[in-house]
């Protein structure tokens, strides 16, 4: 079984022992399940799935956004041109952000994560300085940064 991709959304950052491992697209995730259903279905002995499995099943169903496997290819297609890291390409693919500026909020570009990083290391370098004015300012300010809205 393929490990899940992971990805640390406070941290903006790719958990390294997930950095090999492939993506689904919840639409993908959902056909593979309703074919495993299906092979239960047509079998001489038919077995009882699990709670998880169904619970996983009725999730995919809700929450896919493409319902055959043409528009699942052409979609996954379209965006491997585009330089996409494999969780971007799944995470655009799954939320289908109706603008730009939606998936850049959504989804961080995995080339500015240097960046990012450089960034975050001397924000918090300054929040270490500000505890001269006492320990509340300090995870005031490290607060206001998780939230975004301190840059």
């Amino acid at each position: 079984m393929q490990s899940i991709f992971f990805f640390t959304i406070f941290e903006n950052s790719f958990v390294s022992e997930f950095e090999n491992a492939e993506t689904l697209l919840i639409s993908e995730v959902h056909m593979l399940l309703e074919h495993r259903k299906a092979q239960n279905e047509s079998a001489e002995e038919e077995q009882e799935f699990s709670e998880v499995f169904m619970k996983t099943l009725t999730y995919t169903n809700r929450f896919r956004k493409f319902k055959n496997k043409e528009t699942i290819s052409a979609v996954r297609s379209l965006l491997m041109q585009k330089k996409l890291h494999k969780f971007e390409l799944a995470s655009l693919a799954n939320l289908c952000p109706e603008t730009p500026e939606e998936a850049k909020s959504l989804i961080p570009r995995s080339e500015l994560q240097r960046l990012r990083n450089q960034e975050q290391t001397l924000k918090e370098r300054v929040f270490r300085e500000m505890v001269l004015l006492g320990p509340w300012l300090w995870r005031l300010a490290r607060l206001w940064n998780l939230r975004g809205n301190g840059a």
